[in-house]
């Protein structure tokens, strides 16, 4: 009689197992399609902060021809017998050469905006942001995963001059 009791049991266990397995597989399912959002949204950012930095650069070179041939150059660091200085950029030069760069350049389709844009004498620094659609869309129980969303990102630059070193020939 024992026997037949643990077989009912069994039995009478086997639905509810049913439905945890389901529920656990559904979970983890979904889980897994967020973390696929989630990668590629924060691959687009890094793609953002790509595309920024490499147009920021490019502004930074951007020299104030006059400021730097006059040595209007502020003095960033001194050891021993070498300094290193800011180059001063041309902040109107560099503000054309960023927004060029930046007009040009998509981020997965959409278009990049800038939302921030500041130069100093020596430093450019700017924001930018960019709509960005996650690949996957999914609508379970009310909650929806993979709505439109707006990443930002913030790069800057500085030219930097050392003078060659001590132990070089000159001419």
């Amino acid at each position: 009689m024992h026997g037949a009791e643990m077989t009912c049991n069994s039995d009478r266990d086997r639905g509810s197992l049913t439905i945890f397995i389901t529920t656990l597989f559904l979970l983890v399912l979904l889980l897994g399609l967020e973390t696929i959002n989630i990668s590629s949204t924060y691959l687009a950012k890094r793609e953002l902060i790509i595309t920024g930095e490499g147009a920021i650069q490019r502004a930074a070179h951007t020299i104030a021809l006059d400021r730097y041939y006059q040595g209007d150059l502020l003095q960033l660091s001194a050891t021993g017998n070498s300094s290193s200085f800011k180059v001063p950029i041309d902040c109107e030069g560099a503000r054309r050469e960023f927004v060029q760069r930046i007009g040009t350049a998509q981020l997965r389709g959409g278009l990049i905006t800038i939302s921030n844009w500041n130069c100093s004498q020596d430093s450019v620094s700017a924001a930018l942001s960019a709509a960005f659609v996650p690949p996957l869309t999914i609508s379970f129980l009310g909650l929806f995963t993979g709505r439109a969303q707006t990443i930002t990102a913030e790069v800057g630059a500085t030219s930097i001059a050392a003078p060659p070193p001590s132990n070089s020939v000159q001419p």
